[in-house]
Parts: C-alpha cells; structure tokens; sequence
C-alpha cells in the first residue's frame, strides 16, 4: 500500500530493540542494512523481527524504516507479526532477534536483559 504520513500525535514512541546475538551486527559505522545482511550471512537466516499484526502502527512503522529509511533487504528479515504482550515476551524468550516496543516495554525488557540494544 502506497502509504504517506502528514500528521502525527505522537513521535519517537516505537523503537527497534535487538537481542545481544543481533545487535552484535549493529556496529559504530555499519549501516543498519549492512547489519542484517551480516546477520543472515553468518547464521544464514533472516532476523526474525516481532511486531504487531500488519495495518498495526508499530508494524507500519517498522516496515517503513526497513524498505524506505535503511533499505534492508528483504531476504534479510523476517516479520514475525504478534500481539503487544507476545512481542515483548518473544524479545525476552531470545524467540525473534528483534522487534518493535514502545514503553514501558522498552524499560521493562532492558532491565530484565540489559544486552538487548535499542537500535
């Protein structure tokens, strides 16, 4: 769906976290598509990337900054769409190598697991 945002009520509310065997790939300097091409590489598959179901904001958002803002390859994730309580659940159950949360998720999940890396 060509889709086109003019106007918002919030921002910076979602964000990428990724799992410490992902965010091993997001170094200073990488691009973020060159981290999940590395990834895919060196384990040869996707990273697994939870959110929520599609038309959902958190997963709009997220496939907007992977095609159109870092231009990840597609071979190199895999959406995995889910529930709000199941994403932070699978992200902490090491289930996915990433996902999209927002607080207090995002507080909740590094202090139980402070290798997971906001992105």
């Amino acid at each position: 769906v060509d889709v086109k945002v003019v106007a918002s009520t919030a921002t910076g509310e979602n964000v990428f976290v990724a799992t410490p065997r992902l965010a091993a790939f997001f170094k200073p300097g990488t691009a973020h598509a060159e981290a999940f091409r590395a990834y895919r590489a060196q384990t040869g598959k996707p990273a697994r990337l939870a959110t929520q179901p599609p038309g959902s904001v958190p997963n709009t958002t997220l496939q907007y900054w992977l095609w159109e803002q870092i231009k990840a390859d597609r071979a190199d994730v895999e959406i995995v769409a889910m529930g709000i309580d199941a994403t932070q659940q699978a992200i902490l159950a090491d289930a996915v190598e990433g996902a999209t949360i927002r607080e207090p998720a995002l507080t909740i999940v590094q202090k139980r697991n402070p290798g997971i890396r906001l992105v």
